[in-house]
């Protein structure tokens, strides 16, 4: 006894459409499989990189941050960040609440910490320590900037011990955070863990 299975050129014509018009399908089905996943995990490594810098609130990182969907002609999706370093103020920042620490760098005002001889004329400043103006904590991490002071409220700093200009502070680069610690490690999480599950299901949709 035996079991044969026999196919007609008529059925044979029938599957060699359906492959046909699976390859015509399958660059939409991946992309947008890329799409849904990516969505997600566009989410999830947002929210990872908000742990990873450490701002105050998740805003500041949506904003710097953004994507690009895949279509049928270009199966990447794409996860970006750009700009500069975000405002110290996005970051828990305290200011010194020494009226010193606030005078000393301050190119306006350092002169009410110097006295003056008989003749008026004002003295150095006194050499000591006054501290931060400005202590910030990026990355979970206290970072005190050397030379600060706070300025009708914008948190400033003297670019060096000699000189008069002053410079806003910043934390860090969103663009130069996202492909590195946390957030890289939920993307490739994520990758393996959501994006190729969805397009091996969408493949299988496919199949008759």
């Amino acid at each position: 006894m035996k079991i044969v299975v026999k196919l007609s050129g008529t059925s044979l014509v029938s599957y060699a459409s359906r492959l046909d018009e699976m390859a015509a399908q399958l660059p939409s089905k991946v992309a947008s499989a890329l799409n849904e996943g990516g969505e997600r995990t566009r989410t999830i490594v947002r929210k990872a990189l908000w742990t990873q810098m450490n701002t105050k609130a998740y805003g500041p990182i949506v904003e710097a941050t953004g994507s690009k969907s895949a279509s049928a002609g270009s199966l990447a999706y794409q996860i970006f960040a750009q700009g500069r370093g975000l405002p110290i103020t996005d970051f828990p920042t305290t200011y010194a609440r020494s009226k010193a620490a606030q005078l000393r760098w301050d190119p306006r005002k350092h002169y009410l910490l110097q006295g003056r001889d008989e003749h008026g004329r004002f003295s150095a400043i006194p050499d000591q320590d006054y501290g931060a103006g400005v202590t910030s904590t990026p990355w979970a991490v206290v970072h005190a900037f050397a030379r600060s002071f706070v300025r009708n409220g914008v948190p400033l700093a003297m670019r060096g011990a000699g000189s008069k200009r002053t410079r806003r502070l910043y934390g860090p680069n969103p663009g130069k955070e996202l492909p590195k610690g946390e957030s890289l490690a939920s993307f490739e999480a994520s990758v393996r863990g959501i994006v190729e599950p969805i397009i091996s299901k969408r493949l299988l949709n496919l199949l008759p």
